[in-house]
C-alpha cells in the first residue's frame, strides 16, 4: 500500500459521507487481516511525512489507527505479534523519530501512546524491555533532558508514566540517577514539564509498592510544591490532570503520602483549592478533584485523622462541605418549577450534591463520637455567623440528614432531631422542605 493509497483511505475515514467512510474502514479492517505488515508500514510511512507533505489530521488519524492495531479492539485482536521482525524494527524506529521531531502536539501525543502500547506488549519488566526494544529507554532518557523542547519532554514523561507497571520498579532500581531525573523535572521552569514530572511520580505512588517507593519520598515535597504552583498560576488544565492522578495515588497509597512527611503541606494545599470559591477556577472540576483527593487521604488515613492531631483536618473537611452545600439555587420560583416539572428539586450546583455525599462518606468512615462533636461545633459556628441566612440553615439541616442514619447513640439522634424541629417554621420554603 503506497503513500497515496493510505492517505486516500485515511481521508475517507474522516468524510461526512457515511458510505465513503464505511468503505474506507472496511478496507483498512480487511488489510489488517490480510496484509498487516503492509498496513502498519504504510501508517508508519504517513507519520514519517512532514506537515507540508501530509496534513496533520491525516497523520493524527494514522497514529490513532496504528494504536488500535497494536492494542487491538473489542472486535479485533492486536496485530503486533503477527508482524515480521523487520516491520517491528522499522515501526519502532519511526515512532522514536516522530516523538523527537514531530511538530504537531496531537500527533506526537498519539505516537507516544503507540510507543507505550508496543512496549507493554513487548516486555514484562525493565530488563526485558531493554532487550526487546533496546533503543526506547535510552531515547526517552535523552528526551526528558533539558536540551529537548518542552513538548518532547512532556511526551517522553507521559510514556514513562504509561510504562510504570512494566519499568517502574526497574527504573527506581537504577538508584540516585532516577531520583535526580525526577527531581529535575519537578524543578523545571516549564509548568508543563513540572506537571508531567509530578504525574509520573504520583503514577509511581499509585502502582508501585512501599519498598520500591522508598527513594521517591525524597521528591514528594517537590510534588506538593508543583501542585501549589499550578494552583496559583494560570494552569488549570495542567492542575486538573495532575489532581486526577493524585486522586488515584491517594486512594491506593495514602499511607505512603503520610510516611513521606508531606501530608500536612499537601492537605493544606488541597483544602485551599477546595475553599477558593465558585469563581476561583473556570473549570469547576478543579475544586471537586481537589476535594476528592483530600477526602481519599482522610478516609485512607481515618485512624490517624481520628486522633487529636488529625481532628483539625476532619473539622476543616466538614466545614468546607457545609460551605459547598450553601451554593444552592436562590430563585425559589426556579426551584419550585423544577419540582413541578420533574418531581425533583435538583436544581443546585453540582458541588451541593458533592458536599452531601462527602458528609455521608465521613459519617460512614468515622465513629460518631469522633465526627458528631466536630459537626455540631461547625453547625454552631455556621449559625452564629453575622451573615447567617436561610442557606446556612438549610446546609446544616442537610448535613444532619446525611449523617443521622449512621448514628447509634440516642443522644446524638435527639440533638439532630431537636435542631431540625427548631427550623420547621422557618420563613424560607427551602429550609422547611
Amino acid at each position: 500500500m503506497d503513500l497515496t493509497a493510505i492517505c486516500e483511505a485515511l481521508k475517507a475515514t474522516q468524510e461526512t459521507d457515511g458510505e465513503a467512510r464505511r468503505k474506507a474502514e472496511e478496507m483498512l479492517d480487511a488489510a489488517s487481516t490480510s496484509s498487516p505488515n503492509q498496513l502498519v508500514l504504510a501508517l508508519a510511512g504517513v507519520l514519517a511525512q512532514n506537515v507540508t507533505q501530509v496534513a496533520d489530521p491525516l497523520r493524527q488519524e494514522a497514529a490513532v489507527i496504528l494504536r488500535q492495531l497494536v492494542n487491538g479492539l473489542p472486535t479485533r485482536e492486536s496485530v503486533w505479534e503477527e508482524l515480521e521482525a523487520q516491520t517491528k524494527t522499522e515501526v519502532m524506529a519511526q515512532l522514536l523519530k516522530s516523538i523527537g521531531g514531530e511538530d504537531s502536539k496531537a500527533v506526537r501525543r498519539n505516537v507516544g501512546q503507540v510507543a507505550a502500547a508496543i512496549a507493554t506488549i513487548a516486555a514484562d519488566d525493565f530488563d526485558e524491555l531493554n532487550k526487546s526494544w533496546p533503543e526506547l529507554l535510552p531515547t526517552l532518557s535523552q528526551f526528558v533532558g533539558v536540551g529537548c523542547d518542552v513538548s518532547t519532554r512532556v511526551i517522553a514523561l507521559g510514556i514513562l508514566k504509561d510504562l510504570i507497571p512494566t519499568v517502574g520498579e526497574g527504573l527506581l532500581a537504577q538508584g540516585p540517577a532516577a531520583i535526580t531525573m525526577l527531581a529535575s523535572q519537578l524543578a523545571d521552569q516549564a509548568p508543563e514539564v513540572r506537571a508531567a514530572g509530578c504525574q509520573l511520580v504520583l503514577g509511581m505512588v499509585e502502582i508501585l509498592g512501599p519498598e520500591e517507593l522508598e527513594p521517591v519520598k525524597q521528591v514528594m515535597p517537590a510534588v506538593v510544591a508543583t501542585i501549589q504552583g499550578l494552583a496559583s498560576g494560570f494552569h488549570e488544565e495542567l492542575l486538573k490532570e495532575t489532581l486526577e492522578v493524585l486522586i488515584s495515588a491517594a486512594e491506593e497509597e495514602a499511607e505512603f503520602v503520610k510516611n513521606s512527611q508531606c501530608l500536612k503541606g499537601l492537605t493544606e494545599t488541597l483544602l485551599q483549592i477546595c475553599g477558593a470559591g465558585a469563581t476561583a477556577f473556570a473549570d469547576e472540576d478543579i475544586r471537586t478533584s481537589a476535594m476528592e483527593a483530600v477526602m481519599a487521604l482522610a478516609v485512607g488515613l481515618s485512624e490517624d485523622v481520628a486522633e487529636p492531631q488529625g481532628l483539625p483536618l476532619l473539622e476543616h473537611l466538614v466545614s468546607l462541605n457545609l460551605q459547598w452545600m450553601m451554593e444552592v439555587e436562590e430563585d425559589v420560583d426556579a426551584w419550585t418549577k423544577e419540582g413541578q416539572d420533574k418531581d425533583d428539586d435538583d436544581c443546585d450546583e453540582a458541588v451541593v450534591g458533592y458536599g452531601e455525599e462527602n458528609l455521608d462518606k465521613l459519617a460512614e468512615t468515622f465513629e460518631e463520637e469522633v465526627l458528631m462533636p466536630l459537626l455540631f461545633r461547625v453547625i454552631r459556628r455556621t449559625m452564629s455567623m453575622p451573615d447567617c441566612n436561610w442557606k446556612h440553615a438549610r446546609s446544616c439541616i442537610m448535613a444532619l440528614a446525611q449523617v443521622i442514619e449512621y448514628l447509634e447513640e440516642e443522644a446524638w439522634v435527639s440533638q439532630c432531631i431537636e435542631f431540625i424541629i427548631q427550623h420547621l417554621g422557618h420563613a424560607h420554603p427551602r429550609v422547611r422542605y
